[in-house]
């Protein structure tokens, strides 16, 4: 009897000790499946791709006399808006919206694909003027000449044309960048214009060093008011820029998705 009693507690102490091997093992191989998946997010979350397409049916060059009475090449590209820097060549900008990580930061922007024409103007492209008040008491502002030290120079204007033009949080935790997409480079001293039918690029981002807030508690009052308020903005925020993020990962879709209601 005695015998039969030791043996069966290490038949018992055997099991325990297999089950909790077994359990180890098991343990390990979660923690090993959390940290891959930890490391794959951080690889996606890593970069930002986005494709933009322009035809050259869209663009509009004509020829328009200025009040310095000079003859210049106008440059427009429909539903697009203008540069603005005043004395520069006036050319087509598309502003993109994109949402990174909150806890992350623009290191660069790699241009990964461009398919361009090349275009001649007769004529010096049009310089960026002030803009337009739109005071009755408006008075004709004088008329702003072409900066000698871009026009004089056949360096192409813009220098890259991709950048980052603005960068901010919503709400405390949603990373909003606003990039300027330029689908004309110009080449004043030589009148060329390099027409960019394809603009793909993308987003290699690094470490940020805001610290990341998250939405700030509300009374219910409140809460309605700017759920009303956030519904309204959310609504043509996803009108207006909601095709941009097709080209994200799945991770950051998600998160612009929660923006969104989706």
């Amino acid at each position: 009897m005695l015998w039969f009693y030791f043996s069966k507690r290490r038949y018992a102490m055997s099991n325990n000790i297999i089950f909790i091997e077994s359990m180890r093992k098991c343990l390990l191989r979660i923690i090993g499946v959390c940290l891959f998946i930890m490391l794959m997010n951080t690889v996606v979350l890593a970069q930002v791709k986005h494709q933009n397409y322009f035809t050259r049916a869209e663009l509009h060059i004509t020829s328009i006399t200025a009040t310095d009475g000079n003859i210049y090449s106008s440059i427009l590209y429909s539903n697009l808006q203008q540069t603005d820097e005043q004395s520069k060549p006036c050319l087509p900008v598309k502003y993109v919206k994109l949402i990174i990580p909150a806890d992350q930061d623009v290191e660069k922007v790699l241009i990964k694909d461009t398919s361009k024409v090349a275009i001649t103007v007769p004529f010096f492209v049009y310089p960026a003027q002030p803009p337009i008040p739109t005071s009755t008491s408006y008075e004709q502002l004088n008329f702003v000449p072409p900066d000698s030290a871009v026009y004089g120079s056949n360096q192409p204007y813009p220098s890259d044309i991709v950048k980052v033009v603005h960068k901010g949080y919503f709400d405390g935790c949603n990373h909003i960048v606003t990039l300027a997409v330029y689908p004309i480079q110009y080449q004043p001293k030589s009148g060329k214009l390099s027409f960019f039918s394809v603009v793909d690029f993308e987003l290699e981002l690094k470490a940020g060093k805001m610290p990341i807030m998250a939405g700030g508690i509300r009374s219910r009052k409140n809460q309605g008011i700017y759920d009303g308020k956030f519904t309204n903005i959310r609504t043509a925020f996803q009108k207006t820029f909601g095709h941009h993020f097709t080209n994200c990962s799945d991770s950051i879709s998600l998160n612009i998705r929660t923006l969104l209601g989706n």
